[in-house]
């Protein structure tokens, strides 16, 4: 594991922020800029403190005080259920910048629409622990990140019976992490992820996906993720 911190949080009486990633896992850049970020908001003026909370990406993190009196971020395990933390960026970062690279690998950058982890989404009864899914993306609201996702099998999508909401944590923590790399894209969005490969649709018509980028360049079956360390 690494650690880096924030470097300007003391000039405005306000802890320093230490962060903890396995850097075969997360990269130092992004790292480099959560650090830089959270230098950014103490200085327009917020203040973190032990308990408080920050979304990055989709996930939630806190803050825990040190004995030292500086301030450590904590993430989700992912794992457990209810929510349990561990002292680490690791998932965080990877998350983000997986999440980010789908989006620019389908030229939507812009586009890109976190949801939180509390949030819910539509998943159906034959989920857990596939890796071959489907998913359609509504328009989101406060409580509803607008997903549906389910299995590819052939069974009923439109009966309530086959049919649960779940937050996405609970989905990822208890059924499967296949869909984390798909949950920034836009409403408007499907896709059909089968045998390690992903085709994408808009208003019927399927999206090219760059040529070089990262899903262009996968090499490791997609819906094979891990919650890592």
């Amino acid at each position: 594991m690494k650690e880096i911190s924030t470097q300007t949080c003391r000039r405005y009486g306000h802890p320093e922020v230490r962060l903890e990633y396995d850097p075969s896992v997360a990269l130092e850049d992004d790292a480099g800029w959560l650090a830089s970020h959270l230098d950014g908001e103490v200085s327009r003026g917020v203040r973190f403190g032990t308990g408080e909370t920050i979304q990055v990406g989709w996930l939630i993190d806190r803050f825990e005080q040190c004995s030292d009196g500086t301030l450590r971020l904590f993430e989700p395990d992912l794992l457990s259920l209810p929510v349990q933390y561990k002292a680490s960026g690791t998932a965080t970062l990877s998350h983000l910048r997986i999440q980010k690279a789908v989006c620019e690998s389908l030229r939507l950058q812009d586009e890109m629409l976190f949801p939180s982890m509390h949030q819910s989404a539509v998943i159906c009864s034959r989920l857990e622990g596939s890796s071959d899914i489907i998913m359609d993306r509504l328009s989101p609201s406060v409580a509803d990140s607008g997903w549906f996702i389910g299995c590819v099998g052939e069974h009923d999508h439109h009966s309530s019976g086959e049919l649960a909401r779940v937050s996405l944590y609970e989905m990822v923590a208890r059924f499967t992490p296949a869909p984390m790399p798909f949950l920034s894209l836009p409403a408007g969005i499907a896709l059909l992820l089968e045998g390690g490969s992903v085709r994408f649709l808009r208003g019927g018509e399927r999206l090219k996906i760059v040529e070089g980028s990262f899903l262009a360049r996968a090499t490791a079956p997609l819906g094979a993720w891990r919650h890592g360390p």
